[in-house]
């Protein structure tokens, strides 16, 4: 089998597995705890992962964690030069759908953003990200 067939066998394989647990919604879910560092393609985030403690997010790319400070506080540093508009929902599990939250615009160029909600909340998935035009700046 070359590596190629290989690989594809994988992947193909792993799709199959993430279809079965239901992991079939766009975007990046970030369990309570954790930090990811990916970067934007086609409006979703790509190339994501794990960060380590102190690892900066490089040229083009976002670094989000998700903790547990005056209930649940979601922080993302864009080091892009892209500001963007995202959707963010509340799940609980892995590519769950989850339910809309109000985020507001990401900052770039390695401006750091903020969002807290009083409650626990086990996880946040983040997708469908879009240029904001030019000192675009708001919440939805």
């Amino acid at each position: 089998m070359t590596g190629f067939v290989r690989l594809a066998a994988i992947a193909a394989a792993l799709a199959l597995t993430a279809a079965a647990q239901g992991d079939t919604q766009p975007g990046l879910t970030v369990q309570m705890g954790e930090v990811w560092i990916f970067h934007v393609e086609n409006g979703q985030p790509a190339g994501a992962r794990k960060a380590a403690e102190g690892d900066a997010p490089g040229e083009g790319e976002l670094k989000i964690s998700l903790g547990s400070s005056l209930g649940t506080t979601m922080t993302i540093v864009n080091n892009s030069p892209t500001a963007y508009n995202y959707h963010a929902f509340v799940t609980s599990r892995r590519g769950g759908k989850g339910s809309r939250t109000s985020v507001c615009t990401l900052m770039n160029n390695g401006r750091m953003a903020f969002e807290n909600w009083p409650q626990p909340i086990p996880a946040i998935r983040i997708a469908d990200f879009t240029p904001a035009k030019d000192g675009e700046m708001g919440c939805q």
